[in-house]
């Protein structure tokens, strides 16, 4: 047996079909080309002039018709077809991962073909830690403000304008050495 390529089921002749069989294969060979192209079922069925519930329905009356002149040739070709037109968008995924490395592209293929997460399961205990630090990190924050806050209570009003005095003082001695002395009031 050669091995020349995926196994097609024969093309029904058009001898031996009638006039309204030979229409409906016209049509299932624009939906057959447009799937092996790389077109999704939708667009496959709507460049056939037929809706997605048809081509759907072709594609079961495959199944559930064995010995219909069509039916079963479409469900074998559209396997064929879909295989073909996905390929097709494999190979240059693959070519851009392996070729150009595009970790973007070797990302697709891992989620995709390999069932990978966003985030593999390995990244999970490290994110676990960040985020357990970055709590640590709130509850210390969280503890400074209170105590700057009790101390600026305890404090009083006068204690603490006195300080924002100075500071702006600050300031202003830092501004006026860079010759702007003008904008701060």
């Amino acid at each position: 047996m050669d091995d020349d390529g995926p196994l097609r089921f024969p093309e029904p002749d058009d001898i031996v079909l009638n006039h309204h069989h030979r229409a409906l294969k016209e049509r299932m060979l624009v939906a057959l080309d447009a799937l092996q192209a790389g077109h999704s079922r939708h667009a496959a069925a709507a460049l056939a002039g037929v809706s997605k519930v048809t081509l759907a329905n072709w594609v079961k009356l495959g199944r559930a018709k064995p010995l219909h002149p069509l039916y079963p040739w479409f469900y074998h070709e559209s396997q064929c077809s879909e295989g073909i037109g996905e390929s097709k968008f494999a190979d240059i995924v693959i070519r851009e991962a392996t070729e150009k490395h595009n970790w973007r592209a070797a990302m697709f293929l891992l989620q995709k073909r390999y069932k990978w997460s966003e985030r593999p399961e390995m990244d999970n205990d490290v994110q676990l830690e960040q985020q357990r630090a970055q709590l640590k990190k709130t509850k210390a924050e969280t503890v400074y403000v209170e105590v700057r806050t009790k101390k600026i209570e305890e404090d009083g009003d006068e204690v603490v304008l006195e300080r924002l005095r100075d500071i702006l003082e600050e300031v202003r001695a830092e501004v006026k050495s860079d010759g702007d002395a003008e904008k701060v009031n």
